[in-house]
């Protein structure tokens, strides 16, 4: 195990306004496993690796909870992996890998549906519905994995970790999670109105709010695949393009939709174990429309101690800020929200998201660019994230690049590569580095 050496000073003006700039900005790339260590949660369970969210899901109460909706999942399981419904909750595969293959599904039904609708036989119809409602619902699923886990005490490491932060440094992550936001909020003068580099149309704060006015000289966390409390109004598939859309409201237009039901009671389930899920139709208002510029309109949830509209009514209490058991219904349109989160695919459709998650990518790889200190922390450079690969780059100016890893080779390895820097391996865990 690699010796813990302290290689800069810990400033403390991060928490006074009127503290002075570092001469010395610090950029901190976080992965998955600097999540991976909080061990703070009721549930028992830490915060997944890619490979390990299904097996999580097994580990949480909510794999007995019917109002957490899986049974789109379930069949879709049930019939490309021969896992029967009541045993879905043992059901192991790494993320990445799932719905890659669910998307891929998706698109060449969706191409199919494009073209050849009138010749498709029912059964391959239902099928296809079945992958792209998987789809959704698996996205839906990882946000309740994570803002179960997450309700819990705010997280000792990252609390320790924001105490380091200086005015000027950088926090760039890849998860979804949101620990650190989390202790950044409740240890220091960050607030998520403009502590993300986006600009919310609202925040929902115990009540739909505006934004209060960008403040300058405060440590920004850029979240390039986006957060579990990011949201949006309701983004799936649209049937007649292919691609990925919007549902707004418009009392005129009906939609028609695909859901699954069950005929058994929450007794009958802990009792007797998953339930048989069941294909049936359902009939909303409202229409599906292309995401174009401006549409998006991001939401942020903060808190929600008392009872709000959500779908159909699934609202639960008893979770702490940045978590929730269902997102608010949108203020303006009063429709289902979705999380803002890239799908963990191979190729991953930031397009999507652009107008919110454009300016992110930008404004980290300038801090990158510019920083004389780089601490990445639990990320392992994946070979299929071709995007943040490009963020390391040669620089014209004298920096430090500095591995926080159990297992550090591979990312050590990768950023010698891209920057052209030498790579010091200095603590194993985050726990270390904050003891340091």
């Amino acid at each position: 195990m690699a010796k813990c050496v302290s290689l800069f000073v810990a400033y403390s003006g991060f928490h006074r306004r009127e503290s002075k700039k570092s001469a010395m900005p610090t950029v901190y790339v976080l992965g998955a496993g600097a999540s991976h260590g909080y061990d703070q949660s009721p549930t028992g369970v830490r915060p997944p690796l890619a490979a390990g969210l299904f097996e999580a899901y097994g580990s949480l109460e909510i794999s007995g909870d019917l109002l957490v909706k899986v049974g789109w999942i379930v069949n879709y399981v049930r019939d490309r992996f021969d896992v029967p419904v009541e045993k879905f909750a043992t059901f192991r595969l790494d993320a990445e890998e799932f719905m890659t293959g669910v998307e891929d599904e998706v698109r060449e039904f969706l191409d199919r549906f494009a073209h050849k609708r009138d010749e498709l036989p029912p059964d391959e119809i239902l099928r296809g519905f079945e992958a792209t409602a998987a789809y959704d619902q698996t996205l839906f699923l990882f946000t309740h994995i994570l803002n179960e886990i997450g309700n819990g005490p705010t997280s000792n490491l990252y609390t320790q970790l924001v105490h380091r932060f200086d005015v000027d440094d950088t926090i760039i992550t890849f998860n979804w999670d949101t620990l650190l936001d989390r202790a950044l909020n409740e240890s220091s003068t960050w607030q998520c109105d403009d502590g993300y580099h986006v600009r919310f149309s609202s925040i929902f704060d115990d009540g739909w709010r505006l934004p209060e006015r960008p403040r300058k000289n405060i440590p920004m966390l850029l979240k390039l695949h986006g957060s579990t409390n990011w949201l949006t109004r309701y983004v799936s598939w649209d049937m007649r393009s292919g691609r990925r859309a919007m549902h707004v409201s418009d009392p005129k237009t009906v939609i028609l939709s695909f859901s699954v039901a069950t005929d058994r009671s929450v007794d009958d389930v802990l009792e007797r174990g998953y339930p048989l899920y069941k294909p049936s139709m359902r009939q909303t208002h409202g229409k599906v429309v292309p995401i174009e510029h401006g549409m998006l309109r991001p939401l942020c949830f903060v808190r929600g101690t008392r009872p709000f509209p959500t779908f159909d009514a699934r609202f639960r209490a008893g979770y702490e800020p940045f978590t929730y058991f269902y997102s608010p219904l949108d203020p303006n349109d009063e429709v289902p929200t979705s999380p803002l989160i890239v799908a963990p695919v191979k190729n991953k459709a930031y397009d999507d998201f652009a107008e919110v998650l454009e300016p992110i990518w930008d404004e980290a790889a300038r801090r990158i660019a510019e920083a004389s200190h780089i601490r990445v922390i639990g990320f392992s450079f994946p070979r299929t994230d071709v995007r943040a690969r490009r963020l390391f780059t040669p620089v014209g100016h004298k920096r430090t690049v500095e591995v926080i890893d159990p297992h550090p080779q591979r990312a050590a390895s990768v950023l010698r590569e891209l920057t052209g820097t030498d790579v010091a391996v200095t603590c194993s865990t985050l726990s270390e580095l904050v003891r340091s």
